[in-house]
């Protein structure tokens, strides 16, 4: 896994890098947030550890940047702001998740490891999916429907054709 920490305060900043290569992920750092700004445009990072509170450029300008420019990685804010306000702003602005500093290092590495978890969105076009069709077959299937192995699934995600006419899927 590969995780950018942009953290303006160096010691801590190389302790966090510290404590992710410890795990066996390639950490990189910034301590501003333009060079965090431009590192996370131009590398493939699995995870950002975000400071608020940054030299240059702020945080959330750096993580509004991000998500401007479709940039889905996950993005944790660590930060001494604790204010509910503070926590709000940070997820409304694109946020996956805050951690309030100071923070113990088993609960940071929990954290990177549930957004890396989480699915990213898929890319290259729109998908449009009909929740109602897909889980509730409508009465008129009559088990025409095949999935896998020509076998009767109707109501499975992807073979929930129930019409007649699309009877050969």
């Amino acid at each position: 896994m590969r995780v950018l920490v942009v953290e303006d305060a160096w010691r801590l900043a190389e302790a966090v890098a510290e404590i992710l290569r410890g795990e066996g992920w390639s950490a990189d750092v910034a301590t501003d947030g333009a060079r965090g700004a431009e590192l996370a445009a131009a590398g493939a990072y699995d995870c950002v550890l975000l400071d608020v509170m940054l030299p240059v450029m702020g945080g959330l300008d750096v993580l509004r940047g991000m998500r401007e420019a479709g940039d889905a990685t996950p993005v944790i804010l660590v930060t001494a702001r604790d204010a509910v306000p503070d926590r709000v702003a940070g997820l409304d602005a694109g946020a996956d998740d805050y951690l309030v500093k100071p923070f113990h290092a088993e609960e940071l590495l929990a954290r990177v490891r549930a957004v890396c978890r989480r699915p990213r969105a898929i890319e290259g076009g729109e998908v449009h999916i009909d929740i109602a069709f897909v889980a509730a077959p409508t009465s008129d299937c009559m088990g025409n429907c095949r999935g896998v192995g020509g076998k009767s699934d109707c109501g499975s995600l992807g073979y929930a054709m129930t019409d007649a006419k699309y009877a050969d899927h």
